[in-house]
């Protein structure tokens, strides 16, 4: 009797049709690692435990949700980053619009028309398709913002319509002078120092229309917005690269006028100095 049990045990196994738990071991069922190690998808496994490339910011971003101009006066920012603003509210601001972006600056010395010298702080926060740009001028340590701008790059499939990126910039910025370029794909709005918008026939325009830090010479001008597109080679309608910029020329002179205060506040306190001491020779 107990060989005719071995012989059917036996051809049970072999035809698959006992599980595995019954055949040449024990008949315990398993335990739970080796039940997750026999029955999960390493495919889903890793999905479920895969981290984001890039950690959430480690700010409160509702505090920081960027500016814009004033109610009834010409939009100026880009991202809610406009001129005025300091490097570390740029900072917090553009790392909650985009956590992947890689932020860097470098800080440098400028020359004053006096002939002294103040700080200027160039930072890029860039993501591989998603690049911004800012400049920060003034007294080292109160540098505030005077140049932004912003360089877009769609990956094949995620194209956008030039038109739409042309309706949205004038919902957002207004009526661009593109009477110079070809098809419209650039495009500038240029303001006088009281707001007003040049035209490309009035004299300053051409100071005006400049994207840069003019630190030299006071100019008539209050600031400028520009865009490019550059429109996809198989389809023309739209758009594989797109890029705006803003420079506030009349911030920056006014920080070359904060920066030139600066030295004169400095040489006023080492005049003080001597009055007190002098050299004691």
């Amino acid at each position: 009797m107990g060989e005719l049990i071995v012989m059917l045990r036996n051809i049970l196994c072999i035809s698959g049709m006992v599980l595995l738990a019954g055949c040449g071991g024990s008949a315990e069922a398993p335990d739970d690692e080796t039940a997750v190690a026999e029955t999960s998808d390493p495919s889903a496994e890793a999905e479920a435990t895969a981290s984001p490339a890039i950690a959430s910011p480690k700010v409160d971003c509702g505090d920081f949700k960027g500016e814009t101009a004033p109610k009834g006066q010409p939009a100026d920012d880009i991202l809610g980053v406009r001129q005025g603003m300091t490097l570390a509210q740029v900072q917090n601001v553009l790392q909650c619009k985009n956590s992947s972006y890689a932020v860097n600056t470098n800080e440098r010395s400028v020359s004053l028309p006096s002939g002294g010298q103040m700080s200027q702080i160039d930072l890029s926060a860039d993501s591989g398709l998603d690049k911004v740009n800012a400049t920060f001028v003034g007294p080292s340590g109160s540098e505030q913002l005077v140049h932004v701008d912003r360089t877009i790059e769609f990956t094949e499939g995620k194209e956008l319509p030039v038109a739409s990126i042309k309706q949205e910039l004038a919902d957002k910025y207004g009526a661009f002078d593109t009477s110079k370029y070809y098809k419209g794909d650039r495009g500038e709005i240029v303001r006088s120092r009281d707001g007003q918008q040049l035209s490309s026939g009035n004299s300053s325009y051409s100071v005006c229309q400049r994207q840069g830090v003019q630190l030299q010479q006071a100019t008539p001008c209050l600031f400028a917005v520009s865009y490019s597109i550059q429109r996809d080679d198989e389809n023309p309608e739209l758009a594989s690269k797109f890029s705006v910029n803003i420079t506030n020329h009349a911030k920056a002179w006014a920080m070359v006028e904060a920066g030139e205060r600066q030295l004169s506040a400095d040489v006023q306190r080492a005049k003080e100095k001597v009055s007190e001491g002098g050299l004691n020779l």
